[in-house]
């Protein structure tokens, strides 16, 4: 059963990227990791909640999400993570989880999300050691790397 709950997942994530940041990528392999700060990355944090309840963290380098902002934005450059960049990289992962919600819904199971909360190259205050993340990393032509981090309760 969890291999059909992630595969929502990188259906969704595969999905979204391409329709809202026109950007096609691979899924590598999952892995399970136990740190996922690392003050050299963006992490956007969403929490599940309902009949599945766990959090999940979209991770990236600054550059990746800079030129997803910018494609989000119709091709604008991004030379820095302003907020209205800042805002399309927090809705970028609001669209995918949200994605997310809806399969689980269709398959019977009903979950909720939280607005994303945003830490920009900074540790965010989660001990992450206690728990084990499934890694699902997406990678783009240029192979750098998006990755949606999952643990469940």
């Amino acid at each position: 059963m969890i291999n059909k709950y992630i595969e929502i997942f990188i259906k969704s994530g595969k999905e979204i990227m391409l329709q809202v940041a026109g950007l096609q990528t691979d899924v590598g392999n999952c892995y399970i990791k136990q740190d996922i700060i690392n003050k050299n990355k963006i992490s956007i944090l969403i929490e599940i909640l309902g009949s599945i309840s766990g959090r999940s963290w979209v991770t990236m380098e600054d550059d990746i999400a800079k030129r997803i902002a910018s494609n989000m934005m119709g091709g604008f450059p991004v030379i820095e993570l302003d907020e209205m960049a800042k805002s399309a990289i927090a809705e970028l992962c609001n669209m995918i989880l949200g994605n997310v919600a809806t399969e689980f819904s269709n398959n019977n199971i009903n979950i909720d999300i939280t607005p994303p909360k945003m830490y920009l190259n900074e540790s965010h205050g989660i001990d992450s050691s206690k728990k084990d993340y499934l890694c699902i990393p997406f990678y783009f032509e240029d192979k750098t790397n998006m990755e949606i981090n999952l643990s469940f309760d």
